[in-house]
């Protein structure tokens, strides 16, 4: 007979008197059917769980799914800092662009500024490689050059604001000409820099975007929810990952 088996037959065999496995034995119980048969073990105890809250009750055997909660976590990458994010997001544009923004990153990064050179926030060099992700995608789709012009500009931002706000339009194509002024040295042109006046002047009419009265959800409301998700979770039969 496995251990499996063993361990079911003696939960089966014992009396509501008895006490359950302690925490300690079923993590090496655990343990050593996992290196026996791998994923398929965390199933079984799933099983042997249930088992045990049938005969000892799912308050008594809590303790089983803190067991099989350890078991299946597994060590996390380590987080990725904002820099390498920035760096991941480089890929979607051309290799050429991919070279001068990789150098205003590591310029950045490491607050050393050149004499003439603009040292970038994290946060801002994301939003200009996705603002420029987004222009590059658009200048494919219509097979435009990827050097704005007040005409094109225009047209992208139109297309921006058939699924976002007037705000973001605007940001948008701010980052685009703060990003093509870095790849594209010397770049200039009147009739870009007057789309994006035009559009922060509409972002500034239009006003900041809030949320209706009726899309708020009360505190009280949240709060008398947790209530009820604990009271559900105490109620069931096991003990589980969803308590």
């Amino acid at each position: 007979m496995n251990q499996h088996l063993a361990l079911l037959a003696r939960i089966r065999c014992a009396g509501p008197g008895s006490s359950p496995p302690g925490q300690d034995d079923l993590k090496c119980h655990l343990s050593g059917r996992l290196q026996q048969i791998g994923a398929p073990a965390l199933m079984e105890f799933a099983y042997v769980q249930q088992v045990a809250a049938e005969v000892w009750g799912a308050e008594r055997c809590a303790h089983f799914a803190n067991v099989l909660r350890e078991a299946r976590v597994t060590p996390k990458s380590p987080r990725r800092t904002s820099w390498q994010t920035a760096r991941m997001r480089l890929s979607d544009l051309p290799d050429q662009w991919q070279l001068i923004l990789t150098e205003r990153i590591e310029v950045s990064e490491a607050g050393v500024r050149k004499k003439g050179q603009v040292l970038w926030s994290a946060a801002h060099t994301q939003n200009v490689i996705r603002a420029l992700s987004g222009w590059v995608t658009y200048c494919r789709a219509q097979d435009l050059p990827m050097s704005p012009t007040g005409g094109t500009l225009e047209g992208y931002a139109r297309v921006v604001t058939q699924k976002a706000s007037v705000r973001t339009a605007s940001d948008y194509i701010s980052r685009i000409l703060t990003g093509i002024k870095l790849v594209m040295p010397g770049f200039s042109s009147q009739a870009c820099e007057f789309v994006a006046c035009d559009w922060r002047e509409r972002a500034a009419e239009a006003g900041s975007t809030t949320k209706t009265g009726a899309q708020l959800v009360g505190a009280s409301r949240i709060y008398d929810l947790g209530f009820d998700l604990m009271q559900q979770a105490r109620s069931r039969r096991l003990r589980g990952l969803h308590a």
